[in-house]
């Protein structure tokens, strides 16, 4: 047994971003079941914030210039309607309990509904997308009704403006 011994994690509303981020931007079954799964779970999450939180990394992590914000969301829908049953299942199998029962169309249709609520963007938001595609990064416009440690250098981010603007 270790004493004084700690681990850094993140919280959980930056760990259920990263997560729809991997939605967005991968849409493999696992994403798929994890957002459903963790939407499940009916806690008061700040929905706005994970919002924030997945548009701040699908952002840097994107390869696509412009991001085109809305067709992500599309893509990703497009792709989620696409996995059916045996997909699901055969992709799962290593995390799913024997008792468990998937409904693919539920889970599917279940996670449609929740990035189509989530992902409704407000002016600040667009903003944010379309400067950052100028090669301007302003988080601010992003998290300004949020305390958060200082994103402003994010390694990822400069690097993005980088490439953007040479």
């Amino acid at each position: 047994i270790y004493e004084n011994f700690f681990i850094n994690v993140l919280c959980e509303v930056e760990l259920i971003g990263t997560k729809v981020n991997a939605l967005i931007t991968r849409t493999t079954p696992r994403d798929v079941y994890d957002v459903y799964n963790l939407f499940k779970l009916k806690k008061d999450y700040d929905v706005n914030l994970i919002k924030k939180i997945a548009m701040f990394y699908i952002t840097i992590g994107s390869d696509d210039r412009p991001i085109d914000f809305n067709n992500c969301i599309i893509k990703a829908i497009n792709k989620i309607k696409k996995i059916n049953f045996k997909t699901l299942k055969q992709t799962l199998i290593p995390v799913l309990k024997k008792s468990e029962k998937i409904v693919a169309e539920e889970i599917a249709d279940n996670v449609i509904e929740i990035i189509t609520a989530i992902f409704k963007l407000t002016k600040e938001e667009r903003d944010y997308i379309d400067n950052f595609n100028k090669g301007i990064y302003e988080p601010n416009l992003l998290f300004k009704e949020y305390k958060i440690n200082d994103i402003s250098t994010h390694p990822m981010a400069i690097w993005k403006m980088n490439c953007i603007l040479n």
